[in-house]
C-alpha cells in the first residue's frame, strides 16, 4: 500500500474484510477520504481470504521491468525506476542511487549522488515502482532486493523521510520489513 506497511497480498486483502472491526489496524492517516461504506466489515472467513487472494495471483499480464532497486555493498541502493510527483507537478520517471553517509545509533541517512530523468513512452506505465512525494518528502520502496554474502536473496519494503542537512538531498530510512 502507499505507506509499506503490508508486506503480503493476503494483509491487504486481510485489511480490507477487517479494518472496522479488527484492533490491530492502525488509524487512518486522512480519515475524510476512507471508504466506510464498501469496505473495513467484509464479514469474509479465512478460507474466503485465501480464496480471493489465490485468484487475485493469477492476474497478471506477464509484464517485469526487470530491474528492480537493489541494496548494493557499502550501502549503496539503486533505485532504477523511481516515480516522483507533487500536488502541482507533472509525474516524471528518475533513476536514482543514494549512498549511506551515515549509521548513527537508530538513524540511517542516506545522499542522492544520481539523479537522472528517464523519457519513457507515454503508454509505458510501471507499477509498483518506488514512488516520491514532493509533498511530503516520503520515498517508498515496495519492493528492494539485498543479496548476501552467503547467496540468499532477500526482499523488503522501505520508507524514507527527506531531510535537508546544510542544502543536501538527503533521506533519513524511516522503517522497513522484511517480506514474508
Amino acid at each position: 500500500m502507499h505507506n509499506g506497511v503490508f508486506t503480503s497480498l493476503r494483509e491487504v486483502v486481510d485489511f480490507y474484510n477487517t479494518r472496522d472491526i479488527d484492533g490491530k489496524w492502525p488509524k487512518p492517516e486522512i480519515a475524510a477520504t476512507m471508504n466506510t461504506e464498501e469496505l473495513g466489515n467484509l464479514g469474509l472467513s479465512d478460507q474466503e481470504v485465501d480464496d480471493i487472494v489465490a485468484f487475485m495471483r493469477t492476474l497478471s499480464d506477464g509484464y517485469e521491468s526487470g530491474e528492480h532497486a537493489k541494496i548494493e555493498s557499502a550501502g549503496a541502493i539503486n533505485l532504477p525506476y523511481v516515480r516522483i510527483e507533487g500536488q502541482d507537478v507533472a509525474s516524471k520517471i528518475y533513476s536514482v542511487r543514494m549512498e549511506q553517509i551515515t549509521a548513527e545509533q537508530n538513524s540511517l541517512l542516506y545522499h542522492v549522488t544520481q539523479l537522472k530523468e528517464l523519457s519513457l513512452a507515454d503508454d509505458v506505465y510501471l507499477n509498483d515502482i518506488p514512488y516520491y512525494s514532493l509533498d511530503t518528502g516520503i520515498l517508498e520502496i515496495p519492493a528492494i532486493k539485498k543479496e548476501h554474502e552467503n547467496g540468499k536473496q532477500s526482499t523488503y519494503v522501505a520508507q524514507f523521510k527527506q531531510t535537508t542537512p546544510n542544502g543536501n538531498l538527503v533521506f533519513e530510512l524511516n522503517y522497513y520489513k522484511e517480506w514474508q
